[in-house]
């Protein structure tokens, strides 16, 4: 594992979160997200397999709560100590962090706790087992034991569930900016004309998560719960891509594609694979059957925008981010001068960023603007930020306000 070890960003756990959160509203559940201790900026970390563990227990959480909700908790155990660790590029002092997924589910029975971490054990009723992630409590347990840790759990059957991990990790002394899409800008957007997507899915909270990620970049989304319906639509509105899954009932992605690819009208449509299964039989498949790229699921961000960039030849929009100073943004041909709410409201809004709440920041700005119309450019330059998911400016943008405020 020491091997897979590479410099990361501790905004891993905030892309998490953006992916979760979103099945969680679709349920009528709350998500929150809690970040306990002085967590540092960067770290190494065998990410794939942090964030498919992180991945799995939330999914696991939002599937088996139907009422309450869901609390992720990153919280580091002790300070950072004199050691130094050496890595393959750098040397690094090490934090303890606990990962914490608390929820007030179904709960489980002593006995069911016994079993939980073996080979295809579930808890629940059908629907339920039939909505996983395709990554079971016994191959997240044999991950984590990779990473070093080992999975923890407590429950009581009605109330609820709490799993955790605590990991040792070097923390990178010499933080390096990942040379991603994300390194020194933000996307906000994609130049030229805008482009049609055609998402192709049986699970709603699945097509959601594509549609709240990329329609505020620009995009034109359209969705489609199965094979036939993908067929129809892309017959009728010629998208630049279907991005399907390969599983759902009647026609599946896989008979989809055939059908897209012998249709002479069609021939310019970019056909993207994403599905838990990803064995290699699954992807030659998709190949055969019209497949310019397969992404596992969940769907990694990156990796995402990356084959939309190479598949469309798309120019992105970057909002520049100065790491050294947030300032208070300038309004530029406003009538009305950038008004500020009370010291009170912006330590609310800045605790529901901290909880990566974007939606209830969101309500607030809408109640706030309903009762003062002055506060409206500042509703809007805030909304700028929520609306595209940037939580770390968000938080940062609301504290200067606050230390320019005190």
């Amino acid at each position: 594992c020491s091997a897979l070890m590479r410099q990361i960003s501790t905004t891993l756990w905030m892309k998490v979160v953006e992916i979760c959160r979103i099945k969680a509203e679709q349920k009528g559940i709350e998500f929150n997200l809690k970040l306990e201790g002085d967590l540092p900026t960067g770290l190494y970390a065998d990410e794939k397999r942090l964030r498919q563990v992180l991945i799995n227990l939330l999914g696991n959480a939002i599937k088996f709560t139907d009422q309450g909700g869901i609390t992720f908790t990153v919280q580091q155990l002790s300070p950072t100590n004199n050691k130094s660790i050496t890595t393959s590029s750098a040397e690094a002092a090490t934090t303890y962090l606990r990962f914490q997924i608390e929820d007030t589910g179904v709960g489980m029975t002593p006995e069911q706790l016994t079993k939980i971490f073996q080979p295809f054990e579930q808890v629940g009723g059908s629907l339920q087992k039939a909505e996983g992630t395709g990554l079971g409590l016994a191959i997240s347990q044999r991950i984590v034991g990779l990473l070093g840790s080992q999975l923890q759990v407590t429950s009581r059957p009605g109330e609820g569930s709490c799993f955790w991990l605590d990991i040792q990790l070097p923390i990178s002394t010499q933080w390096i900016a990942d040379k991603s899409l994300y390194a020194k800008a933000d996307i906000v957007g994609i130049q030229g004309t805008p482009l049609v997507i055609l998402v192709v899915d049986d699970q709603p909270a699945d097509r959601a998560v594509l549609i709240e990620i990329l329609r505020p970049l620009g995009f034109h989304m359209l969705e489609a719960e199965n094979g036939h319906m993908g067929l129809e639509m892309a017959r009728t509105h010629h998208p630049d891509i279907v991005l399907t899954d390969l599983m759902m009932p009647g026609m599946g992605g896989f008979e989809m594609m055939q059908q897209i690819r012998q249709d002479s009208t069609l021939q310019e449509v970019v056909l993207i694979v994403s599905s838990a299964h990803v064995f290699e039989a699954d992807r030659q498949r998709s190949r055969t059957a019209g497949a310019a790229a397969f992404l596992p699921k969940p769907i990694q961000l990156d990796a995402l925008l990356k084959i939309l960039e190479k598949q469309l030849g798309i120019t992105w929009e970057y909002q520049k981010v100065d790491s050294a100073a947030i300032n208070v943004p300038k309004v530029a041909a406003e009538t009305m001068p950038l008004v500020t709410p009370s010291a009170e409201v912006l330590d609310q809004l800045h605790h529901l960023a901290m909880m990566g709440n974007l939606n209830g920041i969101d309500e607030q700005l809408s109640l706030l603007e309903s009762n003062d119309l002055t506060l409206a450019p500042f509703a809007k330059e805030l909304r700028k930020l929520t609306s595209s998911f940037q939580v770390k400016l968000t938080r940062q943008f609301l504290k200067s306000l606050i230390t320019t405020a005190n």
